[in-house]
């Protein structure tokens, strides 16, 4: 013996036995259906909040000096890498590197320009994470107020 449960578009959902039409249910009243959800991606994020656009600030920040450019190609290279170390000894290089490029990166990522970017980029994030749950909240508030006046037009 199957059941099957078949959803029709409305308020009767029907419920199949065996293939024969059994019983039909009634969907209370006060049981709404909601959209589905926006679909946000990253690069939207990333669209809204400029953080291209810092990263190349940043970039062409760190172009103007060989020394910072040096000490970020050292740290990102593979066999300084702390997600990659095997061994003990591995970790102990890694640190090593990158306690050579502190003095280095330090000045440069605590200018007082790099400061104002982080955090311009970081309300510019909270204000897109905000428009776009503002936007989803109205959607559904118009898809329920819809609902609703179609229900009371009946």
């Amino acid at each position: 013996m199957s059941y099957t449960l078949v959803v029709h578009l409305g308020s009767n959902i029907a419920l199949h036995l065996d293939g024969i039409l059994d019983s039909t249910v009634q969907i209370p009243d006060y049981l709404q259906h909601i959209p589905r959800s926006n679909r946000i991606t990253a690069r939207q994020i990333n669209d809204i909040s400029h953080s291209q656009k810092m990263s190349e600030r940043r970039e062409s920040r760190c172009s103007a000096d060989i020394t910072v450019i040096e000490a970020l190609a050292d740290i990102s290279t593979k066999e300084n890498s702390l997600s990659r170390a095997t061994t003990q000894e591995d970790v102990e290089n890694a640190h090593q590197v990158r306690m050579k490029a502190r003095d280095v990166l330090r000045p440069f990522e605590t200018t007082k320009a790099r400061q104002k970017d982080l955090h311009t980029q970081d309300i510019r994030t909270k204000r897109a994470w905000t428009k776009v749950g503002a936007a989803e909240r109205a959607r559904i508030q118009n898809h329920v107020l819809e609902t609703l006046t179609r229900k009371l037009k009946l």
